[in-house]
């Protein structure tokens, strides 16, 4: 490996030194308490930077501490790399044992190009279909788009994958592992007894949210998740997906067992309309509420008690758990009318009470809020 710089150096130097100050001037790094590392999510980016990351800790003789950190605790993009980190072992030799900068430099262009090759496929197939001029018309609906092919392209991506973010990263981490020789990464379980070797000593935490309500996908059936059985949640639930030598399951922020969570059911709309999903203004509940009283919007509904997603954790596959953990921006989806609303109705509050909450909203956020049929053009 080649040596590391004196910037980098020095900042290690400085990030290290309370815990050091208690030792002798020439204490070494393997006498470090407890290392946990955390990283925040940023798509691609994210996953990249972390690999890069994961290839300095694992560093001799400066560093050499990757095989030290108990736990690794990711989102979004940074879990599709803790993903191939832990359970695959040609992701772990590319990345952690990559012999210079370049042979990171080229894997790192390989899992990109499998990806690009991915998209154009699925664009040309779609633009082979009659559902093509309906990208198109998006396209050129408004003469300020500046580069109305890659609107065209969006457009095709989304319909190929008929909306569905976990199908798009379902295909994607499973282009990318054929790509660096891992055919059966994609099939993973996310257990604990089988991650890979070097890092069956290290604890994985994957980072979610739970939506508190949302609507089943083109159903009339809404869905609202609360305490118990006359409550529901106006805000999200955080969730991790945790993996330690116990095994595999979910723990959620509610401080208390998923088990006493209650799930409604009942009718609803199956269109979006702002004047007929005004029970679906909750988020972030009104004066700070996290819990309301469900009657009202969920009469006649079926009361059952959550369970875990995807059955469990130890029924979770590698591919669900980064598909959940990089859901961010589902709640801009329409498709989905309840978080939708959810989501906007933050700008619709602050409009009621004066601007207090939330200040400087865009000219769509403010027709939004009030209802108006604005579109995303509006901005």
């Amino acid at each position: 490996m080649k040596s590391l710089s004196p910037h980098t150096l020095l900042l290690l130097l400085c990030a290290t030194t309370p815990l050091l100050a208690s030792g002798s001037e020439d204490t070494p790094f393997t006498t470090l308490p407890t290392l946990r590392w955390a990283s925040t999510g940023g798509g691609w980016r994210a996953q990249f930077a972390c690999i890069g990351f994961a290839n300095l800790f694992a560093q001799k003789p400066h560093l050499d501490i990757l095989s030290k950190i108990s736990a690794i605790s990711t989102t979004s993009g940074a879990s599709w790399f803790s993903t191939q980190l832990f359970y695959s072992q040609e992701f772990y030799d590319r990345v952690v044992l990559a012999e210079d900068s370049q042979a990171l430099y080229d894997f790192v262009v390989e899992w990109m190009k499998a990806y690009g090759e991915m998209l154009t496929a699925a664009i040309d197939s779609h633009q082979s279909t009659e559902d093509e001029s309906a990208c198109a018309n998006i396209a050129n609906a408004d003469d300020r788009l500046k580069n109305k092919e890659l609107v065209a392209d969006l457009c095709s991506t989304l319909a190929y994958f008929d909306g569905d973010w976990a199908k798009f990263v379902d295909y994607m981490l499973k282009k990318a592992a054929q790509a660096y020789g891992d055919e059966d990464f994609a099939n993973q379980m996310a257990g604990s007894d089988n991650r890979i070797v070097a890092m069956q000593g290290t604890d994985l935490l994957i980072q979610a949210a739970l939506a508190p309500n949302s609507r089943s996908r083109a159903t009339d059936t809404a869905v609202y998740l609360g305490p118990d059985e006359s409550s529901v949640y106006t805000v999200p639930i955080s969730t991790a997906y945790v993996v330690n030598a116990s095994g595999a399951h979910y723990e959620y922020g509610t401080g208390s067992s998923s088990n006493n969570m209650s799930v409604k059911t009942s009718y609803t709309s199956p269109s979006h309309s702002f004047s007929d999903w005004e029970d679906f203004h909750l988020y972030p509940g009104r004066n700070g509420t996290a819990v309301i009283d469900g009657e009202g919007f969920a009469e006649n509904s079926d009361n059952k008690l959550f369970s875990p997603a995807f059955g469990g954790g130890d029924a979770s596959t590698v591919i669900q758990v980064a598909a959940i953990s990089s859901a961010a921006v589902g709640t801009e989806s329409p498709i989905v009318p309840s978080t939708f609303t959810h989501d906007d109705s933050r700008g619709r509050y602050d409009i009621e009470s004066g601007g207090g909450g939330f200040v400087e909203l865009s000219l769509h956020d403010q027709k939004v809020a009030r209802g108006d049929n604005a579109t995303l053009l509006d901005k």
